[in-house]
């Protein structure tokens, strides 16, 4: 059996089997699409709440045990205070940017 007669073989099978298979109606899918939307919207909903009263708790728990320290949202930081960690060094003129540096000649000569 050559190659092409497999691959015939192979699609008129797959064309057969797709034949037995039950598609869902229109119904079905519509309603299917609904219960997916609403489960995860809920998902979504459960979980922020899970996530927000987790951090309020453990937050509470943390400022309890050191009373002196302020909340992460409670930190203000000066604005003159934000200054460059590493100042730039003036670049010479004899340094080439290799960015900006003209393409090299490539021509060979006889």
């Amino acid at each position: 059996m050559n190659t092409i007669q497999r691959l015939t073989s192979y699609f008129r099978h797959s064309y057969t089997e797709l034949l037995k298979v039950v598609w869902p109606s229109k119904e079905e899918v519509t309603r299917y699409g609904i219960l997916i939307v609403v489960v995860s919207v809920i998902a979504a909903v459960f979980f922020a709440t899970l996530d927000t009263g987790l951090n309020s708790g453990i937050s509470a728990v943390l400022r309890q045990r050191n009373p002196g320290t302020a909340a992460q949202s409670d930190v203000i930081i000066p604005e003159d205070s934000l200054q460059p960690i590493v100042e730039a060094e003036p670049v010479a003129d004899d340094v080439v940017n290799p960015l900006n540096a003209p393409a090299a000649s490539t021509t060979v000569s006889n």
